[in-house]
């Protein structure tokens, strides 16, 4: 009679992992559900892109686009756009995901940052002046090669984005140097 605790306490624990294996299958089937929605919640927007002759942003072909570029006889012997280009396409393979998809936001940050640390490592002595006098003039250069490898991947109306962003800061700082005259003449 000794054992018996022992026996009834066993079948007691083996009852009991096996409501716990219960529940954790029940837990598995429930994020396997979530994890089908969002696949499908995935595959209906990729489609929903398709249906509005959209594309995902392909970081890949921004990428070869941009490397293309680089046999272009316009930017021949120019260093500076050429280690920029291949800094730019470097980042771009870094944020693009294992789809092969980059998001926007961070190409657009690719565009802006990356010609700047590229300067920066070129020219360490410079001034900071200096450095971005020529990160601007070298950003110019290569940005229309940038917006076209961009629209080619799918970013559909960036160039025009970018035209009505430029153009609203330009009346931003038209307001402040209003305001400054105003503040100092008014």
């Amino acid at each position: 009679m000794a054992n018996t605790p022992n026996r009834l306490g066993k079948y007691a624990y083996v009852g009991g992992l096996a409501r716990k294996a219960e529940e954790v299958e029940q837990q598995a089937a429930k994020g396997s559900l979530q994890f089908g929605q969002a696949r499908d919640f995935a595959a209906a927007g990729l489609k929903e892109l398709e249906n509005n002759n959209l594309k995902v942003l392909s970081g890949d072909s921004v990428m070869k686009s941009i490397m293309a570029k680089l046999s272009d006889p316009s930017i021949a012997g120019n260093r500076d756009v050429q280690v920029a280009l291949t800094q730019v396409g470097r980042d771009i393979q870094k944020w693009t995901n294992a789809e092969g998809i980059i998001d926007g936001w961070a190409l657009d940050s690719i565009r802006k940052n990356s010609v700047n640390a590229v300067i920066q490592r070129l020219y360490p002595a410079a001034s900071s002046q200096s450095q971005k006098n020529l990160a601007s003039k070298v950003i110019e250069s290569i940005k229309p090669k940038i917006i076209d490898a961009i629209e080619d991947a799918g970013g559909v109306g960036y160039r025009e984005y970018l035209t009505k962003y430029a153009a609203g800061a330009q009346k931003i700082n038209q307001a402040k140097v209003g305001a400054e005259l105003l503040d100092l003449y008014g």
